[in-house]
């Protein structure tokens, strides 16, 4: 798949003023100001870009400039308010120097069915960016307070996240964790895709897969329990799509009988590692089927995988899965006749296994 044309990098180091973030929304008030003030005329320039974009099928080539440094500017202020970055962000977004730079494409010619219909397919991008914390109504519809970016950035999410702990640990460690710093990054990121799609910079819808966003950065190690399977095989059958939610039903009841049990044996697994220093077998089994179940019940009530559950969730499928590091890896020629042999299944309509996901 080609790599998006709206990409982040960040640059510079962890350490942090201690001084400006104990300060810094105090420092952000004069971009506040400024921020409301030019979101209130890229509101009139991307209604008047809608009308010329869908007769002409491109974006006026100073609407296009204008927005690009909207999006660079409101990026770099939401990575100053949230930590990302420590230097004061310039008022026009121009500065090839501060340590979060976009890439943005160049004008380009546009469909004219995704212009018409571009407030609508974006919804489900701006519900997302409201949920990460990038200001869902704040960056385009926003100018009618003062705090502006302030208040859609404050009401939830990766950055407020980002902002909370990141003020505690700039002022007392001086310096921002990198996890903290990436997350955010990612918030950034995908808003910008977000904003760019809305003010036809570019078709390309965001992409809210974080391994492309933030392919430049270096990866954590491993978890012990992590999901692994086939993420793009997205084919799901209309009949079970449809009644998904009554044949879930079942299911659902017995992992809160499940559930209810659980409670129980988690409180006796406490005990016995406090006293024994490591957990009980069977009990570390028990609770370990009970998590591999409500993977496989969930993964198949929010339509991400296509297969039901097995009640006791001893079967195994390559469909999708959550791992324990503890097991070994399989080699990679038995990986690749795992997913041929899926994706056979999967053309054929039918699973290879009657379960979703396993626990290793």
């Amino acid at each position: 798949m080609q790599a998006h044309p709206v990409g982040i990098e960040v640059r510079g180091t962890l350490r942090r003023n201690r001084l400006t973030v104990f300060f810094r929304l105090l420092l952000a008030i004069p971009h506040f100001f400024w921020f409301a003030l030019w979101s209130l005329a890229v509101v009139v320039g991307v209604i008047v870009g809608w009308f010329v974009a869908l007769a002409t099928a491109r974006l006026p080539r100073g609407l296009h400039g204008f927005f690009s440094s909207y999006i660079r500017y409101s990026s770099q202020l939401l990575a100053y308010l949230s930590f990302i970055a420590d230097p004061y962000p310039p008022f026009d977004g121009s500065s090839l120097q501060y340590p979060i730079q976009l890439t943005l494409p160049e004008r380009d010619k546009l469909s004219r069915r995704k212009v018409l219909l571009r407030i609508v397919l974006a919804l489900p991008a701006l519900v997302f960016t409201t949920a990460l914390g990038g200001g869902g109504g704040g960056y385009i519809a926003s100018g009618r307070d003062a705090k502006g970016l302030g208040a859609s950035w404050g009401s939830g999410g990766i950055l407020s996240v980002a902002f909370i702990l990141g003020w505690f640990s700039g002022v007392f460690r001086g310096r921002m964790t990198s996890g903290l710093r990436d997350a955010g990054a990612y918030a950034i990121g995908y808003r910008a895709q977000t904003l760019a799609y809305v003010l036809l910079l570019t078709d390309r819808y965001p992409n809210a897969d974080p391994t492309e966003l933030l392919g430049h950065f270096e990866r954590p190690p491993l978890h012990p329990v992590r999901l692994v399977g086939d993420a793009h095989d997205l084919r799901r059958s209309r009949v079970t799509a449809f009644f998904r939610l009554a044949l879930a039903i079942p299911h659902l009841v017995w992992l809160w009988l499940w559930g209810f049990v659980a409670m129980f044996v988690v409180v006796i697994q406490w005990f016995v590692v406090l006293f024994a220093g490591r957990p009980a077998k069977s009990l570390h089994r028990f609770l370990t089927r009970f998590v591999r179940y409500g993977f496989h019940v969930y993964s198949f009530l929010l339509l991400v995988a296509n297969t039901r559950s097995c009640f006791s969730s001893r079967t195994r499928s390559r469909a999708s899965s959550v791992r324990k590091a503890a097991t070994q890896s399989t080699s990679s020629s038995q990986a690749s006749k795992s997913r041929s042999a899926s994706a056979r299944s999967s053309a054929s309509g039918s699973p290879s296994r009657p379960c979703l996901s396993r626990l290793r």
